[in-house]
């Protein structure tokens, strides 16, 4: 019984790391960064 629970819980949590390295790599790959940052903020800055 205690053997079986813990491969069920190892299952679960490598299904659970598997979705979580999925959507990493799906939503957050690269940072968006608008074209014209610097520009914006240097002119809020020193406003």
């Amino acid at each position: 019984m205690n053997g079986r629970l813990v491969k069920e819980l190892l299952v679960i949590l490598l299904i659970k790391l598997a979705l979580l390295m999925v959507i990493k790599s799906l939503w957050f790959s690269a940072p968006t960064v608008p074209p014209d940052a610097t520009q914006a903020v240097s002119a809020h800055l020193l406003d």
